[in-house]
Formats: structure tokens, C-alpha cells, sequence
């Protein structure tokens, strides 16, 4: 594992928060990355990175969920 200084891991937060962030205006999703963050800080289980998922379901396709997947799993 790559020891990354703070200043690494709070530029690739920024751009982990962008890029849900455009996706969730690219979805017209209903929900805001406070939701985002709400699920990941208060996560339980292993189903509850699937609320992340949801958020981004306007029908699109797999492709679509595959990628909200890996960007929450990023997240």
C-alpha cells in the first residue's frame, strides 16, 4: 500500500466528491452528496453501500450502476 500524504488524499477526495457530484446532476437524482456522505459515515453493513447506488438508478442501464458502484467504493 502507497503511503499517500494528506495533501494527496484530500485532492483525491475533491475529486471523488466531483465526480459524484456530476453524477448525480447527470442522473436528476433527488439526492445531494450530504446524502452521499450520510450513508458512508454512517455505514453498517455491507448492503448499505448499495443506498449509494440507488441514488444514481435512473434506469440506465448496468453500465451505468457498474460505474456509480465503483466511484462509492472509491468514496
Amino acid at each position: 500500500m502507497e503511503i499517500q500524504s494528506k495533501q494527496q488524499i484530500d485532492e483525491h477526495k475533491k475529486e471523488i466528491e466531483q465526480e459524484l457530484t456530476e453524477m448525480l446532476q447527470e442522473t436528476d437524482s433527488d439526492f445531494s452528496l450530504q446524502h452521499i456522505r450520510d450513508v458512508i459515515f454512517n455505514e453498517e453493513d455491507n448492503d448499505d453501500m448499495m443506498k449509494i447506488v440507488v441514488m444514481f438508478d435512473n434506469g440506465g442501464g448496468a453500465s451505468e450502476m457498474e460505474n456509480a458502484l465503483e466511484i462509492a467504493t472509491d468514496a
